[in-house]
């Protein structure tokens, strides 16, 4: 019985789903794909606790590392005013740079992907299933 008052007491404790949507809601875009992010990898985490060994909780972490949010907010600016043309020389070499970070990180968490999916004996694209990622490395 207690067990059963404990379970009670933790769902009546769980804010209403309409709130919390109502909170996601009023995220900006990137603090959102943050959540986002952070929510996966809390399933993922769930979906194999007790399962996972102290290499293969290192590596997630590794997988789900953000860049910078100064960066990606920097990157998307930069991208946007790319497509308009209106880069000055200084702001191009600088998207420049953000681009050679992004595809550094996605080059870091594709290479951690796989020596993951080795680990487990899985295939890459099983594995990216599995934890819920596409393919493209939507928030780095």
């Amino acid at each position: 019985m207690a067990t059963n008052s404990k379970a009670a007491s933790a769902i009546s404790s769980i804010p209403d789903s309409r709130k919390l949507l109502d909170a996601v809601n009023s995220m900006d875009t990137r603090s959102l794909e943050v959540f986002t992010q952070q929510v996966i990898q809390l399933l993922a985490h769930r979906k194999s606790a007790g399962n996972l060994s102290e290499t293969e909780a290192l590596l997630l972490k590794e997988i789900y590392t953000l860049i910078p949010e100064r960066a990606q907010s920097r990157f998307s600016e930069l991208s946007f005013k790319s497509e308009e043309s209106d880069l000055t020389n200084e702001e191009h070499l600088e998207l420049l740079a953000l681009i050679e970070l992004l595809e550094e990180k996605y080059a870091k968490r594709l290479e951690k992907l796989i020596e993951l999916a080795r680990l487990k004996c899985m295939r890459l694209e099983d594995l990216m299933l599995q934890l819920n990622l596409s393919p493209h490395f939507i928030s780095a």
